[in-house]
């Protein structure tokens, strides 16, 4: 289902060169775009510890990592990565592992389909379902149910701060505190799409991981969270919102 499934895992040393611009699933990212966002997961059950950098096609291979992991890793982490002028991006991995890309959004120009980036003054807990945590905007007290995706409201106000009505997505960071079940992943999207199969979060038994995301918004200011088993869960809107 991926756009590009070479059904080989990256080599080690080697950097591979992907397109980014251009139209799959039914999506389109603009010549415009000079830059992407997205969650990239390493699934590693081939070789030992290694780390994962992305970076523009038309610079030089940066001494940075978006991913570090162990032999029989499978972990994520968001990423932000500027696109060269042919609207392509490196990824390198220090050693032999398989590798998933998914893209959430991008950034061009306002006037070419892009959105201005509004920093909170603050931090804001827009959702903590575990009980007795009242201090977030909202606090269902249960945990997300397996399977049933929960649409929660993004714009308003809430702890001071306002997410206005133009808003058309949010940034921040989600955190799984998994006490409940077995493994498992998170789906952040907006609430008029249908549920893609990516996953902003993976998670096992016994688990508190996080992952910084990128959400767009529906028409009604909403998104939808979708946990593949039951676990608690708190979104933190750190950063910003997209307008």
């Amino acid at each position: 289902t991926a756009c590009t499934n070479p059904g080989t895992p990256l080599t080690g040393g080697v950097p591979l060169n992907q397109q980014a611009r251009g139209s799959c699933q039914g999506t389109t990212i603009p010549a415009a775009a000079q830059a992407i966002v997205g969650n990239a997961a390493v699934v590693n059950f081939i070789s030992g510890p290694g780390y994962i950098t992305l970076y523009p096609s038309n610079a030089a291979q940066p001494l940075v990592a978006n991913l570090n992991y162990n032999a029989n890793d499978i972990v994520s982490n968001a990423f932000t990565v500027g696109l060269g002028n042919d609207g392509t991006f490196n990824i390198f991995a220090s050693s032999t592992t398989h590798f998933v890309v998914d893209i959430t959004g991008y950034y061009a120009p306002p006037g070419a389909g892009g959105l201005y980036y509004h920093p909170l003054p603050y931090p804001v807990r827009r959702l903590d379902t575990r009980l007795g945590e009242i201090t977030a905007c909202t606090n269902p007290g249960t945990p997300l149910t397996g399977g049933v995706p929960l649409n929660q409201q993004a714009r308003g106000s809430c702890q001071g701060t306002t997410i206005p009505a133009a808003a058309q997505a949010i940034v921040g960071n989600a955190a799984v505190v998994n006490f409940i079940s077995g493994p498992g992943y998170i789906t952040l999207y907006p609430s008029n799409a249908a549920q893609p199969l990516v996953a902003n979060l993976n998670y096992n038994a016994n688990d508190i991981v996080s992952n910084a995301f990128t959400v767009g918004l529906g028409s009604d200011g909403t998104f939808n969270t979708f946990a593949s088993s039951t676990d608690r869960k708190s979104t933190r809107l750190n950063s910003s919102h997209l307008v």
